[in-house]
């Protein structure tokens, strides 16, 4: 019905373009009749006369034929258009109540088991309108359907659409911008070990992970979770993506637990935590992006310092 809908005599357009028709449900001969008795020069098309065009063939011959045989056929014609512009804007209305039950903590994600409770109809309807949200154009209805398939309907899967990864993981399907469009945040996908030495800067710019790492001075004494900034500064820290050993413990009473187990808890998919890296202080884990300082240093050593994970373009 949106394309039905889309002629309209009302303000439309753009965020910088309105566009409004008021004699849009008005005939051309009563248009010409008022232009010649009031005098108005008007402009005529040379292509509206050219019937080899479909729409001119529709005004000069099928036109006049259903004037004769049904002369209250343009007045029913614009009610039931009116009732077509009803119609959508119900479907409208309820396509977005749809897709605000279905949006999870931002427009990047979407319940899955949600989603795959509507009707087909309304799950396609779904689909559209989310794309819409994401300035990304309309796929087919071939292309859609096998996105759905793929995602919706399926435990897990993995969807590429105008530049955009679409990935079902446990009951969500999370959108992203693929990394050929987003080079300059996301890393490279073996980033490697980067060793640094802190030495009091408010922040170190890792190029090597696009990102920088925030040391903040206040923070750790109100959480109860920072260290000692002397005896940070002591140490030759490493920054990595290793995770094969690795335990962290996220609160003072809380027991240490693997990386894995706690980027699960945490709902953090496993496509995002390569791109999180992990700061050792010689054999000790100081903190996890994504995830926190790590507890057992802190009471080892404590502190008002806390590190944290600024990803994005680094140096200049």
């Amino acid at each position: 019905l949106g394309g039905i809908a889309d002629d309209q005599p009302w303000p439309q357009g753009g965020e910088h373009c309105r566009l409004w028709r008021p004699l849009l449900g008005l005939s051309r001969a009563t248009l010409e009749r008022c232009a010649v008795a009031l005098k108005l020069s008007f402009v005529q098309d040379p292509s509206n006369t050219d019937e080899a065009m479909t729409r001119n063939a529709v005004r000069q011959q099928v036109m006049p034929a259903l004037d004769r045989a049904l002369p209250d056929w343009r007045s029913g014609f614009l009610r039931s258009r009116t009732l077509l512009d009803e119609a959508n804007d119900r479907l409208q209305e309820q396509t977005r109540a749809d897709l605000l039950q279905c949006q999870l903590t931002d427009r990047q994600h979407l319940n899955a088991i949600a989603l795959a409770n509507l009707t087909d109809a309304r799950r396609r309807a779904v689909w559209r309108a989310w794309f819409d949200d994401l300035k990304l154009r309309m796929p087919s209805m071939r292309r859609l359907d096998a996105i759905d398939r793929s995602l919706a309907m399926s435990a897990s899967g993995e969807a590429l659409h105008e530049g955009w990864s679409f990935r079902r993981w446990r009951d969500m399907i999370v959108a992203s911008p693929a990394a050929s469009v987003n080079e300059d945040i996301d890393p490279p996908i073996d980033p490697g070990d980067v060793k640094l030495v802190w030495s009091g800067e408010p922040s170190l710019s890792i190029e090597e992970w696009c990102g920088s790492l925030v040391f903040d001075l206040d923070k750790g004494s109100e959480q109860h979770a920072g260290v000692d900034p002397e005896w940070l500064c002591g140490q030759c820290l490493l920054v990595t993506a290793q995770r094969s050993a690795a335990r962290l413990r996220i609160a003072p009473l809380a027991r240490s637990r693997s990386l894995k187990g706690l980027y699960q808890s945490a709902s953090i998919p496993p496509w995002v935590r390569p791109t999180l890296p992990l700061v050792f202080a010689g054999v000790e884990l100081v903190y996890a992006a994504g995830l926190g300082m790590n507890y057992t240093v802190n009471q080892k050593v404590p502190g008002g310092l806390v590190l944290n994970w600024c990803p994005g373009k680094s140096g200049p």
